[in-house]
């Protein structure tokens, strides 16, 4: 039972669905999106979903059907270099992308925390098994600290229920034996410091 909540939990929570949900969040800001045109919001989500998303989704289909990795959640350090290499690709692009259609700084500033994020994982992943469900996580619970700061509203009980999350999908990744505390810890604090980092010149 305790590992049919932890799959779920890693399926729903899986580090590719973060920046949509972020980027659903920020819509709700008035301050944020309010003056712009239906057609601009959609550009942006679309830019969002399609490169930090389906491109990765796909992507991993790919390597799945070729064999070059044994499932989505990516369970086998040897195996997590190429995705990573290609998320992290897609991820670049879509930053491009915002940056060139000026889109609000805090959502390319959102982006960046996730290239840096996937890269400076990749730089460690070779050698050490750190959770990138954690780093995904971890940023999404930075973003939001720093979207409450740089829109000037009270998230508190979202930041707290996203901590929660967080502690929620650490224990999964626990319980299936993916990750040690200290990889799950180290994760978390990657993502969540390095948010707060690309956000804080703006805070």
């Amino acid at each position: 039972m305790n590992d049919k909540i932890a799959k779920t939990l890693s399926v729903v929570f899986h580090p590719l669905f973060m920046p949509t949900f972020g980027l659903a969040l920020l819509f709700g800001f008035d301050n944020l999106y309010g003056f712009f045109p239906p057609v601009y919001k959609w550009f942006n989500i679309l830019v969002i979903v399609v490169f930090t998303l389906l491109i990765p989704l796909i992507s991993f289909w790919v390597l799945m059907k070729t064999g070059q990795i044994s499932d989505i959640n990516i369970r086998d350090k040897n195996e997590r270099l190429v995705p990573m290499i290609l998320t992290f690709l897609s991820y670049v692009a879509a930053y491009v992308l915002l940056l060139r259609f000026k889109v609000p700084q805090i959502v390319t500033r959102f982006v960046l925390g996730g290239v840096i994020t996937l890269l400076i994982s990749g730089i460690i992943t070779p050698f050490w098994k750190i959770s990138a469900h954690m780093t995904g996580i971890g940023g999404f619970a930075g973003a939001v600290f720093m979207f409450a700061l740089v829109l000037n509203q009270n998230l508190s009980p979202l930041v707290g229920l996203i901590v929660l999350m967080g502690g929620s999908l650490g224990w999964a990744r626990i319980q299936l034996k993916a990750h040690t505390l200290m990889q799950v810890t180290a994760g978390y604090w990657l993502g969540f410091l390095m948010m707060v980092a690309v956000f804080w010149s703006i805070a």
